[in-house]
């Protein structure tokens, strides 16, 4: 178990697996996404309030959950399944960010949708994912799902192979306004070894 504690909000916790490879991997995925988090808590931090022009009390309640984080991942899989890169970017918040395993990092809607475009610009391919786990920190306002990605290549004869497998963590901004989670940034790692449920 890894522990990352991003303050002022609280610690946070990773369950990984022992495969040495996936926890150096996951370290240092973690380590970045430390110090994102301690930005993203101060923001919150800073925009504690009233809320009477967002979301109610009630509304708040319902969406601050870890289950709700987890559906709204996996209501973004649905979007960006019906409409590619329009349903993927339509969870994007205006600052998100997108870090590359082993390559750099892009800021903003617009970067970000010119970065990851080319994902859907083949439709014999799909990316596909699976969330796992979801966390809220202390505030309730921020969070982060965890899980299990893969590209999918369809074949002439119709079945689909993946062409990538691999690992994803994605943060959340909770957007008091629209009543909805936003990405605010969205990373990931190869691991031959994942296998998603149905594929």
């Amino acid at each position: 178990m890894l522990m990352v504690f991003p303050p002022p909000c609280g610690a946070v916790e990773f369950y990984v697996s022992n495969n040495r490879g996936t926890m150096k991997a996951v370290e240092s995925m973690l380590m970045g996404f430390s110090l994102l988090a301690t930005v993203a808590c101060a923001a919150s931090s800073a925009n504690t309030g009233s809320s009477a022009s967002g979301l109610s009390g009630s509304t708040a309640s319902r969406l601050s959950t870890p289950q709700a984080l987890l559906q709204a991942d996996k209501d973004f899989f649905a979007a960006t399944t019906a409409r590619g890169i329009e349903g993927w970017m339509s969870v994007m918040a205006p600052d998100a960010l997108r870090i590359q395993y082993r390559g750099g990092m892009t800021k903003g809607y617009d970067a970000v949708r010119k970065l990851d475009s080319p994902l859907f610009a083949d439709p014999a391919s799909q990316l596909v994912w699976y969330p796992t786990e979801s966390h809220l920190f202390g505030s309730g306002d921020h969070g982060v799902t965890i899980g299990l990605s893969a590209v999918m290549q369809k074949q002439p004869d119709g079945t689909q192979v993946p062409v990538y497998r691999g690992r994803y963590i994605t943060t959340w901004r909770l957007d008091r306004q629209a009543n909805r989670w936003l990405v605010t940034m969205d990373t990931g790692y190869p691991d031959s070894t994942v296998v998603l449920p149905g594929r």
